[in-house]
């Protein structure tokens, strides 16, 4: 075997190990102090039980579980910190993790786990919103529908024309404008992102081609640059308290000073509570209904992880008929 094929398959094992580990100590943290056998949690994670073991003796070194007499010649095994809730829901596994209010999701149960121990991780070495925000965007859209914390912040935060709002706890609605605000202790319930467009931007980040928007669609190539309310997200926990309409509103203060304004929603039987959201919105104006023409092309909750989603988009305006 060459050298990078070895290099390859070291990098492979490191990461399937780090998996295991995050599979582990999520499954303990949900057990909310009922101990585990290492039997018991292998059938859990779906590894062999010899290898759950030896990360059992290597997280037990590190502090992260602890081990429980459990009878004669028997052990257990529980969390240090046993504060995770995690279910099954729409083809696809949720965790939150009660002791910060973070939530992700994930197709497996080990997955979720493992994303969760990221986010976490990603908490507790300082990043508390930026952690917050792409946990409540994997729970509530899709794991992937934000590509990263860096993508956040060099497409939201840094231009002059794009925007990341987030609604705080007992704060309300508020703009993240510098990276050290995401470095901050506050509890978001929500974000949103908006933005004002030229036309390559809007040809990359749209989900229907431009020509098809051109002749299907009120949409102009005279009315670039282009306002548009890309998503809003609440947390679960939070949602139906009029975050969403408080994050919708102070977004579109900023976008109706550009008009015209779109937004484009993924259409997805879960998501039923944006669709109200923005046709109750004044002076919302239905576009077009694109079917199968969706954000990505797997990942879907609603269509199952390893299925092409099959969901549409729906198209909405305001202010075309001051610009026309």
């Amino acid at each position: 075997m060459s050298t990078y094929d070895t290099s390859a398959a070291e990098n492979s094992e490191s990461n399937e190990t780090d998996l295991l580990d995050g599979a582990v100590c999520g499954v303990l943290k949900a057990t909310e102090r009922e101990s585990l056998t290492a039997d018991a949690i292998a059938e859990y994670v779906g590894a062999p039980p010899a290898q759950v073991q030896e990360v059992l003796e290597e997280l037990a070194a590190d502090d992260a579980v602890e081990r429980v007499p459990m009878g004669e010649d028997t052990t257990g095994w529980v969390s240090a910190t046993t504060v995770v809730e995690g279910r099954e829901s729409s083809n696809s596994h949720v965790v939150t993790d009660r002791a910060t209010g973070l939530v992700t999701r994930a197709e497996t149960r080990r997955e979720a786990y493992r994303r969760l121990g990221d986010r976490i991780e990603q908490f507790e070495t300082g990043d508390h919103v930026g952690a917050q925000i792409l946990g409540i965007a994997e729970r509530v859209m899709s794991p992937t529908y934000v590509e990263s914390f860096d993508h956040l912040i060099e497409s939201y935060v840094e231009p002059a024309d794009k925007h990341l709002y987030v609604y705080v706890q007992n704060d309300g609605v508020v703009e993240v404008e510098t990276v050290t605000q995401l470095n901050r202790s506050q509890q978001i319930l929500g974000f949103s992102l908006t933005g004002v467009y030229d036309r390559e931007e809007f040809a990359e980040a749209s989900m229907i081609p431009l020509e098809r928007l051109f002749a299907e669609t009120r949409i102009e190539p005279h009315h670039f640059p282009l306002g548009a309310f890309k998503v809003t997200a609440v947390h679960p926990d939070h949602q139906q308290q009029g975050i969403g309409e408080a994050l919708g509103s102070h977004g579109m203060a900023y976008l109706a000073q550009h008009p015209p304004v779109v937004t484009m929603l993924w259409d997805r039987s879960d998501n039923r509570g944006n669709v109200t959201l923005v046709e109750d919105y004044p002076g919302t104006e239905h576009l077009a209904t694109f079917e199968s023409a969706t954000p990505l092309q797997y990942h879907c909750p609603v269509c199952s992880f390893g299925t092409e989603c099959e969901c549409g988009t729906i198209l909405y305006g305001w202010g075309f008929d001051v610009t026309g």
